[in-house]
């Protein structure tokens, strides 16, 4: 029903072109990484980096639904929802976000920005990593992320690596 529709999408690179003229129905570019339950994710058109964790989410009428970002949206992929909220307090700390926003080019910030960065391992039983976790995961929910921010810098300023 929705070939000749499907067949008309741009956008298709030549990377994958091959795939949608022998396939018009394929959705490309899925994994595991796609379903994940916790996603820090970032845009990757703006001016400046800024994360947010993404989760699934409870409707009332459609129950649990996993989110699924456009190909707009970067996104690391992550099942454990305190190292989800650790890695994004990390990536958050103002002293990360101006090493970022120093080399990111004026308005596109790809998977690669931050392949560089020496994010910690998250460790459960690391005290520092879990403030981390619960500061961000609180900063999501209220109005006041400038004095988190600002304690999430004392954290990280201090970790060792």
């Amino acid at each position: 029903f929705f070939k000749k529709d499907l067949k008309l999408r741009k956008g298709f690179t030549s990377f994958d072109k091959h795939i949608h003229e022998k396939y018009f129905y394929a959705m490309q570019r899925i994994g595991d990484y796609t379903f994940s339950e916790y996603k820090v994710a970032w845009k990757y058109i703006a001016s400046e980096f800024t994360t947010c964790v993404i989760s699934n989410k409870k409707d009332d009428y459609l129950g649990e639904k996993i989110i699924i970002p456009n190909e707009k949206i970067i996104f690391i992929p992550f099942n454990n929802k305190s190292e989800a909220f650790f890695v994004c307090g990390f990536l958050s700390s103002s002293i990360i976000r101006t090493l970022i926003n120093s080399f990111i080019s004026r308005i596109q910030i790809s998977p690669s920005t931050i392949e560089n960065i020496n994010i910690p391992k998250f460790n459960i039983n690391n005290k520092d990593h879990l403030k981390i976790s619960n500061l961000c995961e609180s900063g999501h929910k209220k109005n006041n992320q400038k004095v988190i921010v600002k304690e999430i810098d004392i954290i990280v300023k201090n970790l060792e690596n």
